[in-house]
């Protein structure tokens, strides 16, 4: 949201000008204007993963590596454009 703000203080289309694109679908995200472009990032699942891993490190664990679901659904809005 700042960048899309820089953008437009320096006279930046968005998305005539360049294509701005998020991550976490914040709520207000559809309300800009344009409405932001957004990855809806699995929440519950990398909070579940990081509260295991916490828990399995204070045990004296080493880490372990994490993959996210492949499902990760981008929600088109109005701030991505087609390449010119």
């Amino acid at each position: 949201i700042g960048a899309m703000k820089v953008l437009h203080v320096r006279g930046v289309d968005v998305p005539g000008d360049v294509s701005l694109m998020s991550y976490d679908d914040l709520p207000m995200a559809a309300y800009l204007d344009p409405a932001l472009t957004t990855l809806e990032l699995p929440l519950q699942e990398l909070g579940t993963f990081a509260v295991d891993e916490l828990v399995h490190q204070l045990d004296g664990a080493p880490p372990r590596d994490f993959t996210l679901d492949t499902s990760i659904r981008v929600i088109e809005r109005g701030s991505v454009a087609a390449p010119r």
